[in-house]
């Protein structure tokens, strides 16, 4: 959380590549029931291999990082990369079986497989956003044609020359308290 205090460019950044991402995401998608099983055939293919696109590019912005030294970036696109891994193979698998269900007439099972397809999508879409944040977002905060203005209240500064006021005398010192035991 510290970083994004340091970097709030970076977190809007990040926050509106993920909502562009989702917007895409439900923007481009058709709800399954009123596509046919031959659409719904060679949208989750162009899913899948969009999916397979989005790794690749990953993959370069991971090398980027790697050959720049950047650790964190390294780290941040590694985890997302290994998920997106994962998301991608199950895609594939989801479609073999999506193509499988087709070749059956088995309506409710293409569907079934379509929704898992789509929603791969949708966490892939996040995960990218995260890998092409990951390097940080480069932000010149000293440019030259900056013009700066200072302005001075007058009522400031006369509360800034005056002395301070005297501290508060401090307190007298307590009583020592009374003997408990003749012994001592």
């Amino acid at each position: 959380m510290k970083s994004l205090k340091r970097h709030p460019a970076s977190f809007a950044a990040i926050a509106l590549l993920g909502a562009l991402a989702l917007a895409w995401s439900s923007a481009v998608a058709k709800n399954p029931s009123d596509m046919s099983i031959n659409e719904m055939v060679s949208s989750a293919g162009k899913m899948v291999d969009g999916m397979g696109e989005k790794l690749s590019s990953s993959f370069k912005l991971l090398e980027e990082s790697i050959s720049g030294q950047n650790v964190a970036a390294t780290v941040a696109r590694n985890e997302a990369i290994t998920a997106m891994k994962g998301l991608v193979k199950l895609s594939e698998e989801n479609f073999v079986a999506l193509q499988q269900a087709a070749a059956e007439g088995n309506r409710d099972s293409v569907e079934h497989e379509f929704v898992k397809i789509m929603i791969a999508r949708g966490k892939i879409g996040e995960l990218f956003a995260q890998v092409k944040t990951a390097g940080g977002i480069m932000v010149d905060m000293e440019t030259p044609d900056t013009e700066r203005q200072v302005e001075i209240d007058s009522e400031m500064l006369t509360v800034l020359v005056e002395a301070p006021p005297e501290p508060a005398p401090p307190p007298e010192p307590p009583e020592p308290p009374a003997p408990v035991s003749p012994f001592f």
